[in-house]
């Protein structure tokens, strides 16, 4: 018959192994989700061909597929372009990244993210629906500056702006300003939508960090510029990131692990 410190021993053992193994469940599930949602692809456009513009409706100005590249042209003042994604997805936490370059009119481009039911404001500036854009410009410390021609496209002032005006005549809520060094385009322009939580990165480098207190619905994305500019973008792609609770099962798992280690030195001692 075992002796009851024996049994004890095997018994306290074989709870560690048990701990030990549900902890490592914990973190490879976390990993396999994590994994998964950020190799998960929710749309992507590399304007191959003319059938890209199939994916989009033009709410204003001119859009057409050359060298692969979308190219965005406005038609009017104070108004510009945009190609508007279809199919009205509902997205919440991911992140768009596309290449972004005026080549003439004037140094900016647009990215709007999430947002639904967008289109120019008919009594004049701005626009209409629910969401958030992106807008990149050259301001050289002043006011909006036009391209010269030949002249390569630079940017060198991102502002993010809030939309929610179902109706016309609504003020646009700028909620973040950020200036910085000129950059040359085309610049990689990649921004992470976490619910409320915005960031912006251009060329890999963050300049904008906002959290919305009262975040919008989710919405899809869109392209364009404002004014006369005619820009392109190519490489457009959404992917989405992890959710909060992924983090969390992986922290989880790992403080699971930690607890035990503690534990089991103290039974050694």
């Amino acid at each position: 018959m075992l002796s009851k410190s024996y049994s004890q021993t095997i018994q306290t053992k074989g709870n560690f192994l048990w701990l030990i193994i549900t902890s490592l469940l914990i973190i490879f599930g976390g990993l396999t989700t994590a994994h998964k949602a950020q190799a998960a692809i929710l749309f992507e456009d590399h304007f191959n061909d003319e059938s890209s513009l199939n994916n989009y409706t033009i709410i204003n100005g001119d859009a057409w597929i050359e060298d692969q590249q979308l190219h965005t042209q406005g038609n009017d003042w104070p108004r510009g372009s945009a190609a508007i994604l279809n199919g009205n997805p509902q997205w919440t936490n991911f992140e768009v990244s596309v290449k972004a370059q005026p080549i003439a009119g004037w140094h900016n481009a647009i990215i709007f993210f999430p947002m639904q039911n967008f289109d120019y404001d008919p009594s004049g500036y701005g626009y209409i629906g629910q969401g958030y854009y992106l807008f990149l410009d050259k301001t050289g410390g002043g006011g909006p500056m036009e391209l010269a021609p030949g002249e390569t496209g630079q940017f060198d002032t991102l502002t993010f702006v809030r939309v929610d005006c179902l109706a016309g005549g609504c003020p646009q809520n700028t909620v973040s300003t950020t200036h910085f060094p000129l950059l040359n385009t085309p610049v990689d322009v990649s921004v992470v939508v976490n619910g409320g939580h915005f960031q912006a990165f251009l060329n890999g480098t963050k300049y904008m960090d906002y959290t919305d207190p009262n975040p919008l619905p989710a919405g899809g994305i869109g392209l364009g510029a404002v004014w006369e500019t005619h820009a392109t973008f190519d490489d457009l792609v959404v992917q989405s990131i992890p959710e909060p609770e992924t983090y969390a099962m992986l922290l989880a798992g790992l403080g699971l692990l930690g607890f035990m280690a503690r534990c089991r030195k103290e039974s050694v001692a």
